[in-house]
């Protein structure tokens, strides 16, 4: 359902439908890339999808959060738990696709709007485990423009966990 609604909005976005707000000169709020973005993200790259171009930074969480370690000892006790509880028939139904899941193919997303609904879309951030310990992703939208290319790169993501 996520996926369909992202590939909508994508579609939208490329036929011009859903258009940025626009400042009082009638130029795009925000427009123009960051020029300090990669500065700051020295491991982000710019990434071409077929909806357009996004700034996609992954890192180590370890390397920004230095209690990752024990982060994960947590998270993984937390499945082991639910698998647990899954097996005595005690996890409540809503939590069962996590407990069959696994904490490999999951992932703890977070987004950054303009504002409320309908305004452009320009960070996506997910967590997820990779190898003993996390690793960090963030989808940028440097301009209006780049919110397609965000969300298509999201969205080929999407499928993995």
């Amino acid at each position: 359902m996520v996926l369909e609604e992202l590939k909508q909005r994508i579609s939208g976005l490329q036929r011009g439908g859903l258009s940025p707000r626009r400042g009082s000169r009638g130029s795009e709020v925000g427009a123009g890339p960051s020029a300090d973005l990669a500065r700051h993200f020295p491991e982000g790259e710019v990434c071409g999808t077929p909806a357009g171009e996004a700034f996609v930074c992954e890192t180590p969480l370890g390397k920004v959060y230095p209690e990752a370690p024990a982060l994960m000892t947590r998270y993984r006790a937390v499945f082991r738990k639910a698998r647990k509880l899954a097996r005595a028939g005690e996890l409540p139904a809503p939590l069962e696709p996590l407990a069959e899941a696994g904490s490999r193919a999951t992932a703890l997303i977070d987004t950054e709007t303009a504002g409320f609904h309908g305004r452009p879309l320009f960070l996506i951030g997910l967590i997820r485990p990779r190898g003993r310990g996390f690793v960090v992703t963030q989808y940028f939208a440097r301009t209006y423009a780049e919110e397609a290319g965000v969300l298509s790169r999201f969205a080929d993501f999407l499928p993995q966990v």
